[in-house]
């Protein structure tokens, strides 16, 4: 566990905490959300046996992670005074050392996270058929989808200092929004039936994944030249 220790007296340099072995540590994970997806859907047929159909899907979901880590002094290693060096704010000169505590009894660090994800999908469809064979069209326009997300960090440390028990908080919470568009997939499928009880069909799907890119955030879209770099087309 690195920290900045005690920075509410002062101690403006980054140290590693005395706390080393010997304690009783125990974390918890929760995770819990899910994503839903509302489709609208129609077709018309343009002319005799051709239709061409729309499908428009709304995407919406949340995501929840929150993890919970403590750390207790069960053994009771750590009942003896310790000193740490504590420096001056421009960090040009320290002072003297000063007691940080007399003795530990727990640490407790949380981090959580929530996701609010929302979306659309539109998807064009293209069909012609007779009684021997028919020919599909697929395309699918690129996905946006916008996360907003909260995250949250906590730490707290139970010490006696002297005679009195001292709980020292610390806190920081972020939020952000940033978004994510995938590539236009495009597809195409055929089957035919030669005979009566025989159907053979096939179909090509194909995606270039380069194309993918972070939106809605200037930093994040600083990264796009790296979707071209890393991810190529693929034909399934």
């Amino acid at each position: 566990l690195s920290t900045r220790v005690l920075d509410s007296l002062g101690n403006y340099q980054y140290s590693y905490t005395p706390i080393q072995d010997s304690v009783n540590q125990e974390g918890n994970v929760q995770e819990s959300g899910g994503v839903g997806t509302w489709v609208f859907s129609g077709a018309i047929e343009i002319d005799k046996n051709i239709f061409f159909g729309v499908t428009l899907d709304v995407i919406g979901g949340t995501y929840f992670y929150d993890r919970t880590f403590t750390e207790k002094n069960s053994k009771s290693k750590y009942n003896t005074p310790f000193y740490d060096i504590v420096w001056r704010k421009d960090k040009s000169k320290r002072d003297s050392l000063v007691l940080v505590y007399n003795s530990f009894h727990e640490f407790t660090f949380v981090n959580s996270t929530k996701d609010e994800l929302n979306g659309i999908q539109l998807t064009l469809g293209f069909l012609y058929f007779n009684e021997m064979f028919r020919v599909g069209l697929t395309t699918k326009a690129p996905t946006t989808i916008t996360v907003k997300e909260s995250f949250r960090e906590e730490g707290e440390s139970i010490v006696t200092q002297g005679v009195v028990k001292q709980h020292y908080i610390d806190k920081y919470d972020e939020s952000l929004e940033y978004g994510v568009s995938t590539p236009w997939i495009l597809g195409v499928g055929v089957s035919a039936i030669p005979f009566v009880g025989l159907l053979i069909s096939a179909d090509i799907e194909y995606t270039d994944w380069a194309q993918m890119k972070w939106t809605d955030n200037k930093e994040y879209e600083k990264s796009n030249t790296d979707f071209k770099k890393l991810l190529r087309a693929t034909t399934n």
